[in-house]
């Protein structure tokens, strides 16, 4: 154990990564995405997507045959990581 106190502003050695699918959704049909175009503009301009990020644009991004956008309205609901934090006490 390391005798250095803990304040509490030190980074995990590993990051914290969730599980990219969530537990409850809904399932779209196999239809086109648009997400990978949204995902490579995203990189394009500096700014990457996290997993789960990615997951969901592939998801909410979808068009039907006539070109339209599949959900005509998307709710997400992103719990925070609480208790994963390190101790600082």
């Amino acid at each position: 154990m390391s005798d250095k106190a803990q304040t509490g502003s030190e980074q995990p050695q590993k990051a914290y990564r969730g599980v990219v699918e969530p537990r409850i959704w809904t399932k779209s049909p196999d239809l086109p995405s648009l997400g990978i175009d949204f995902i490579e503009f995203c990189e394009s301009i500096g700014f990457t997507l996290l997993p789960w990020q990615q997951f969901l644009a592939h998801e909410i991004c979808k068009v039907t045959e006539n070109d339209k956008w599949y959900f005509k309205e998307v709710g997400v609901i992103i719990s925070r990581q609480n208790g994963n934090q390190p101790s600082c006490s």
